[in-house]
């Protein structure tokens, strides 16, 4: 009873009694509707079992919206809140995004087709000019959002080339709109929200990816210097013995060659006996008599 106010038209669900003494009828109510409330559900839940069945409202179909439109179109009343929060949520966002408003009939009879006639005006005309739509109004009554329920603007959602966020004032319900759009927001500022993103929270994440990026350079750099140095401590170590091996071994080599030195053999008090032809004499049985030799001493022959 809380629900309902004088004047209003209902519909009563119930059982008849009769008091024949007094010939009084009873209605025992079983169940209340507003008159009309009953109609919009079930044309409602008409329009969206068929155009479900037809895949409008199918993932596949959906389009991705612009991370950073620069120009929004939107789709709605110029004199309701629902325009004047679009402006200020955006404006406070960013001011790297132009805002166009094509104002339409958001309630009554020709609201629907006029809505529609719009978005495939954009849709034809201005595709390469526009990055996103948003359609919709602030909140109403059930008969007022019935407009979004037009099977008639739904088809011309779906065949908007351009991405759309619908964008009605009513955070539980759902409309066919939101149905078909790519994006549904609950309120036209979370259609705003959506569409722009914040750039001073964008550009403090930016410092803060700097900050990360540049902290990990320097770390990286500590570690690279370190990890050079000790390559390089480790090359110098590897080759200063390998010079010292090669010292020790030519040290080894010099003095068993100054040892085996004829010279120094010579030098010793020896002598090498060789034939006509500096050939040494090795042994006795190669000695001729009558034959010219050499005796080589250590400071002549």
């Amino acid at each position: 009873t809380e629900m309902l106010s004088d004047g209003d038209e209902v519909i009563l669900t119930g059982q008849v009694s009769v008091y024949q003494k007094g010939g009084y009828y009873s209605l025992n109510v079983t169940s209340v509707e507003i008159e009309g409330e009953g109609a919009l559900a079930a044309e409602f839940a008409k329009i969206k079992a068929r155009l479900e069945k037809e895949g409008l409202f199918d993932p596949k179909h959906k389009k991705p919206l612009p991370a950073f439109p620069k120009h929004i179109g939107v789709v709605t009343s110029e004199t309701g809140a629902a325009v004047r929060d679009i402006l200020a949520i955006i404006q406070s966002r960013t001011r790297l995004t132009d805002v166009s408003i094509f104002p339409v009939a958001v309630q009554g009879d020709r609201a629907p087709s006029e809505i529609s006639q719009m978005i495939k005006f954009l849709s034809d005309t201005r595709s390469d000019d526009l990055d996103l739509l948003i359609v919709g109004r602030g909140g109403g009554s059930p008969e007022d959002l019935m407009v979004f329920n037009s099977e008639e603007l739904a088809r011309s959602i779906y065949d908007c080339k351009i991405p759309v966020i619908s964008a009605v004032g009513h955070e539980i319900d759902f409309t066919i709109s939101d149905f078909v759009a790519d994006v549904r927001a609950e309120t036209p500022t979370a259609a705003a929200e959506l569409a722009v993103p914040d750039m001073k929270l964008l550009y403090e994440k930016i410092n803060k990816l700097h900050e990360d990026i540049s902290l990990n350079l320097s770390n990286r750099l500590m570690y690279d210097e370190i990890r050079i140095k000790n390559i390089h401590d480790s090359i110098s170590h590897i080759l200063t013995n390998k010079i010292q091996s090669y010292e020790n071994t030519l040290n080894q080599l010099a003095i068993l060659l100054s040892e085996n030195n004829p010279k120094a053999i010579l030098e010793r008090g020896y002598s090498i006996l060789s034939d006509e032809n500096g050939m040494p004499i090795a042994s006795v049985s190669r000695l001729k008599n009558e034959a010219s030799y050499k005796l080589n001493l250590s400071d002549g022959s």
